[in-house]
């Protein structure tokens, strides 16, 4: 039963969801702050239970990102295993649709019924792995719990490694086992994003940028312009690194079943103007590596924010056509935990005149 249409950032350009166009989206757990984006009212619905589940579109993270600051779980499934048919795109080779929900097993079924191959989308792919919903309910004792060592917990908000901390204890505590991942170049991975997306969302905006530029807002004009001036020499060697990535990523799920990084590594921005593109890289620097990937990423609530009391998330990623590994993690942890069942304080508007 579908309920509502949920505001978004501009043409899902942009991770806060402040549309100079439709109005700005707040997050439910604090007024005051964003609630992510590009799919930042999918995520702000269902923390205020507007909704049991919802879908979105992650391009860079327009799934994630919300997920987590609105502590709820999403996933950006493998590249090509949902079909994008009647999505407007923003980037063909990295478009997905992605299923959000409160709880990871109705996320994993919502998952499970829109995993198909559709003839209808050239991006879209047939996979071999196992259903979404097949591992749900096994314990999680023996995985191989894959920890980088470089890159996604540099400069991280203390309170965010706090929890990620509580976290991997966790799961240790359930006889999972973490093991170090050597550097796979995910450093790399915010100019080689940047650059491919750039070029194909100005690809499909071209006539549009040139022609009637005042349609757009100025934070995702410059966002779509700056595909216009990049070179064919460079954008080959972004598409030739983000293949070679890939492989070495394949390499890595060989040894381990699941990688666990911060979603972001801030706490939740404040809603402090329009959307802009410093608090977009700030949200998204480490959440492209995961993007380039072709495999999943699941982004899990594990608690709040220790100063500020909002949520945090952790991204838990899989190898190609392995969500079902994820979502028997996620659904382990959250049978032991409550996390998900808390509720964002949110009054009702004070009624003037309620007599009339």
């Amino acid at each position: 039963v579908v309920v509502a249409k949920l505001n978004m950032a501009e043409l899902a350009w942009g991770a806060t969801t402040q549309n100079a166009t439709y109005g700005a989206c707040r997050n439910p757990w604090d007024l005051d702050r964003i609630p992510g984006g590009s799919s930042g009212g999918s995520g702000a619905a269902l923390a205020a239970r507007y909704c049991e589940a919802s879908l979105g579109t992650d391009t860079g993270a327009s799934v994630r990102i919300p997920a987590s600051l609105n502590g709820v779980v999403g996933i950006r499934p493998t590249f090509g295993a949902i079909s994008n048919r009647g999505v407007h795109p923003v980037a063909y080779t990295q478009d997905t649709v992605g299923p959000m929900a409160p709880l990871a097993v109705d996320v994993a079924r919502l998952t499970e019924v829109l995993i198909c191959a559709d003839p209808e989308d050239p991006y879209s792919l047939s996979g071999h792995g196992r259903p979404a919903t097949s591992l749900i309910g096994t314990p999680i004792g023996g995985l191989r719990i894959g920890l980088p060592s470089t890159f996604f917990f540099d400069d991280i908000d203390p309170a965010v490694a706090s929890r990620i901390d509580d976290f991997l204890a966790w799961l240790t505590a359930s006889g999972a086992v973490v093991v170090p991942v050597d550097d796979f170049g995910q450093a790399g991975g915010f100019e080689h994003w940047t650059r491919i997306v750039q070029c194909e969302g100005a690809a499909l905006h071209q006539d549009r940028i040139r022609e009637s530029p005042d349609d757009f807002s100025p934070d995702v004009l410059a966002r779509i312009s700056a595909g216009l001036d990049v070179s064919a020499i460079d954008l080959a060697r972004s598409l030739d690194w983000r293949e070679r990535y890939r492989h070495r990523l394949d390499e890595v799920f060989n040894d381990v079943d699941v990688i666990v990084t911060p979603v972001v590594p801030i706490d939740v921005p404040f809603a402090d103007g329009l959307d802009s593109r410093a608090q977009t890289q700030a949200l998204g620097r480490i959440t492209y590596p995961w993007a380039l990937h072709a495999g999943p990423t699941l982004t899990l609530p594990i608690g709040f924010h220790q100063e500020s009391g909002l949520p945090v998330g952790v991204a838990l990623s899989a190898g190609r056509w392995d969500e079902a590994r994820l979502f028997q993690v996620a659904a382990a942890y959250q049978r032991e935990t409550t996390w998900h069942d808390v509720l964002p304080p949110l009054d009702p508007p004070a009624q003037e005149n309620a007599d009339e």
